[in-house]
């Protein structure tokens, strides 16, 4: 039906979206993923009893970026190093998140704390 308007995602603490890890394939358009271990440590957050988090079902970064818009949030200071990357660092399916540099219509919304590492961050701004 013509693909998606707008994606909305979280940055994950390693620069993963919507469980496309680090080395994820870029032109996957959908898939169970194998977990990295960073997201299967902080995905425990969202449940009662410790689970054995091995797989994640998402829709591929080739789907992802293929949408018209791609907005991208994180907040905190915990996301700081990894805002750095996504910004400043080369652009990779090592770092998922700093390939919506490349997209025509690609937003990141940060707090102030997130974007601390950034080069030419002023505690003013």
């Amino acid at each position: 039906l013509g693909g998606i308007d707008i994606s909305l995602l979280g940055i994950g603490m390693n620069g993963h979206l919507g469980f496309n890890e680090p080395g994820a394939d870029v032109e996957l358009e959908a898939g169970i993923i194998p977990l990295d271990p960073v997201a299967k440590e902080v995905g425990q957050k969202y449940f009662d009893t410790e689970l054995d988090l091995k797989v994640g079902i998402t829709l591929g970064l080739k789907t992802l970026l293929a949408s018209q818009h791609v907005i991208l949030i994180a907040n905190a200071e915990k996301k700081a190093e990894i805002i750095k990357a996504t910004v400043e660092g080369e652009i990779s399916n090592e770092v998922p998140s700093s390939l919506v540099r490349n997209h025509a219509s690609g937003y990141l919304y940060i707090d102030k704390d997130a974007a601390k590492l950034l080069g030419g961050y002023h505690e003013n701004n």
